[in-house]
């Protein structure tokens, strides 16, 4: 007969050694996940913050510094800039004029270049939204007006000339600024879009919305559904 052998104090404490090493890894990768997570959120909210006041100045009149009242409220997309224009008619002079009111580059906030191994990409391919004073009479219907420089479905489809810039552009019902969470190596297959700052010209909106279901085609990196509201 063959005595049943079972394991040695070695061996125990050498698999109890793996076991707890593992465990440490797993939940250092889910801290460290986390907290990614986290500053992409905080990024999102700093630049959500500059664009939701805007809209908000123009949507009350808000009266800049320097007691200037704007006739036009201006948010330009370039590349992962944007800026925050005001224009003004100088009825005295019949002259106008363009000042430039904030400019920032989505990495000026330290919660977007936080991490070691990510940061977050800023990417909004529409070229800009024109927004009216509330105050200002109804002889302009819609005084919340996004423009692209290409057609686009159903979204993009109407050409309007614009009277400040005297130029003919597509106007567009919804855009919006995608938040991707990208590795530092900036390959964009590895992004991950994660939040999203939305406009709505029929509704005048500017609303956060979080990412809750990726599309695994899209190695799950591509979002498929997102919250309506945040």
């Amino acid at each position: 007969m063959h005595k049943k052998k079972g394991f040695t104090l070695i061996e125990l404490i050498l698999v109890l050694s793996i076991l707890v090493i593992l465990a440490w890894m797993w939940t250092r990768w889910l801290s460290t996940l986390e907290a990614e997570r986290a500053y992409s959120e905080s990024c999102t909210n700093a630049v959500y913050s500059d664009l939701a006041d805007w809209v908000y100045y123009a949507m009350t009149s808000r009266v800049l510094s320097n007691d200037v009242s704007p006739d036009y409220y201006i948010l330009e997309m370039d590349g992962t800039w944007y800026n925050l224009r005001y224009w003004t008619w100088d009825s005295t002079n019949y002259s106008t004029s363009w000042t430039l009111y904030l400019s920032r580059h989505v990495e000026d906030f330290m919660y977007c270049r936080q991490s070691r191994t990510y940061h977050n990409v800023m990417s909004g391919n529409f070229k800009k939204i024109r927004m009216l004073p509330s105050l200002i009479p109804e002889w302009d219907k819609s005084w919340f007006k996004i423009y692209s420089d290409k057609e686009d479905g159903t979204r993009c489809k109407i050409q309007e000339k614009d009277n400040v810039t005297n130029k003919t552009n597509y106007l567009c019902v919804t855009w919006a600024i995608t938040m991707n969470f990208c590795p530092i190596t900036d390959i964009e297959s590895f992004c991950v879009e994660f939040w999203q700052i939305f406009f709505d010209a029929r509704t005048w909106m500017v609303k956060k919305r979080l990412c809750k279901v990726f599309d695994k085609e899209h190695g799950g990196k591509k979002c498929k559904e997102r919250s309506t509201w945040r």
